[in-house]
């Protein structure tokens, strides 16, 4: 099954349409903020989740159950888009998919109102065809705790908190950010499409789902380091460095004196240089990157084992994304030194 793309256009009809005339001067300009994100589509993986998700539960293609199906697909793509607005606001990004980020064209205003309101429109796509809301009243629950989370180390005072704290802390930390957030996007599509089957999503499945995103972000995140792979967005993450995996790994290994420093340096311009200029980070960085790539073949792997037989379409959509970042001819190296400066140039 094929599911048509999200626009500005489908968006409105699904919705009911707009007929006073006044409401429609604020819906044509949440369009226009919305339209430009829309066209310049990310990955579709999302998606391509919750088809598979419906094959694997062997559910009737009716014509009720498409449309059901199209609207959740819908939602959870809305629901990533406004996360990605609000993300970009509080990251003061310059760029999203190739293009200047919503609240740099429309002002910070218009841009967080239109991302809230994506959040209500995603459940309202979804409220007939999946009656029992609780599901995505949880994920929003706790994907604004996820983003509470995201932004504790740019506070000042949480070097305190995690003065005592060991790697498998770091580790946890990350994990329960990721899981909030990334993981749970990925797993909300499938587990609705199961819940309108009167069933809920076998428990190994919704693992790799949540497997996949963590992985997946820690992708994002090593990638942040990489100019031919950043998509305009190199060293972003440097607005909370301890939120990015890398770097809290390697923060995690380091010495009580070495973690002071770092604190002094963690509002520096110059942190990001001072990081790509150490080859225990280049190092980090790569080895990163050999972890990430496995784990992501042991989940593809486990996934088709899963499947039982099934047609792949979905799974093998979802892996070509992904590995057109890890494909062999494209696997990092390591950085020569001036090759890293050379971005601040």
């Amino acid at each position: 099954m094929d599911i048509p793309p999200l626009t500005v256009a489908r968006l409105f009809d699904a919705l009911g349409g707009v007929r006073d005339s006044s409401v429609r001067l604020a819906w044509d300009k949440m369009a226009t903020i919305l339209d430009p994100l829309m066209k310049n589509r990310g990955k579709n993986i999302r998606p391509h989740l919750v088809l598979w998700a419906a094959e694997y539960g062997a559910a009737e293609p009716s014509q009720s159950w498409q449309d059901g199906l199209k609207r959740v697909c819908w939602a959870v793509e809305l629901i990533h888009m406004a996360s990605l607005m609000i993300d970009d606001i509080q990251d003061e990004s310059m760029t999203r998919r190739g293009i200047p980020c919503a609240f740099r064209q429309f002002g910070i205003a218009h841009t967080v109102n239109t991302a809230n309101w994506a959040y209500f429109a995603a459940a309202e796509l979804v409220k007939d065809s999946h009656p029992n809301q609780s599901a995505i009243h949880q994920l929003f629950y706790e994907g604004h705790l996820g983003q509470a989370l995201d932004l504790m180390p740019r506070d000042d005072d949480f070097y305190e908190h995690i003065k005592e704290w060991t790697r498998d802390d770091f580790t946890a930390f990350y994990r329960d950010i990721t899981e909030r957030k990334t993981s749970r996007l990925f797993q909300i599509g499938p587990d609705m499409t199961w819940q309108r089957l009167g069933r809920s999503l076998p428990g190994k499945i919704s693992e790799l789902f949540r497997d996949l995103g963590f992985y997946f972000q820690w992708l994002d995140d090593i990638k942040n380091f990489l100019p031919e792979y950043a998509g305009g967005k190199f060293g972003e993450d440097m607005a909370s460095p301890l939120s990015n995996k890398v770097t809290l790994s390697y923060y995690s290994g380091l010495s009580d004196q070495e973690r002071d420093e770092f604190r002094r340096q963690h509002r520096s311009h110059t942190l990001l240089q001072d990081l790509l200029a150490q080859d225990a980070f280049q190092s980090l960085i790569y080895e990163s990157w050999q972890q990430v790539s496995f784990k992501i073949q042991e989940l593809f792997a486990d996934w088709r084992r899963e499947s039982n037989g099934l047609g792949f379409r979905h799974i093998e959509a979802i892996e070509d994304t992904l590995q057109e970042i890890l494909k062999p001819d494209h696997r990092l190296v390591p950085y020569k030194k001036s090759e890293a400066y050379a971005q601040f140039n």
